[in-house]
């Protein structure tokens, strides 16, 4: 159980410095038990797990998309909730939070931005 994150997604590493201290990534994110599993718990932990993206605070998340995973009919919208620090994904046809749409090991790729 548990995250892993790369930004070196094809053999290049994604990361962008865009101020002092402040940074942009390209995150691959994996999760060994999908959203079903005690990775997800109501959302992706990207606060908790900023250190394995080499952060210390994360301030948004951009853009998420699910690109390895079996996902619902009419996909699936990623939000990162800055309050609670986590990435959430709802079901874009019903608005539900999802539950067991994103696979065991199942890819989420992002830009990450923070110090």
């Amino acid at each position: 159980m548990a995250l892993t994150f790369t930004s070196v997604i094809d053999k290049g590493a994604r990361t962008w410095k865009v101020a002092p201290g402040l940074s942009m990534s390209q995150i691959d994110m994996t999760t060994s038990t999908g959203s079903a599993g005690a990775d997800y718990s109501s959302g992706f932990d990207l606060q908790g797990n900023a250190a394995k993206m080499g952060l210390t605070k994360v301030f948004s998340a951009i853009g998420p998309v699910v690109t390895e995973a079996g996902v619902v009919d009419g996909g699936v919208m990623g939000l990162f909730d800055g309050t609670s620090g986590k990435l959430r994904f709802y079901v874009v046809t019903t608005g539900v939070e999802i539950t067991n749409q994103i696979a065991a090991n199942g890819v989420v790729r992002f830009v990450v931005m923070g110090v």
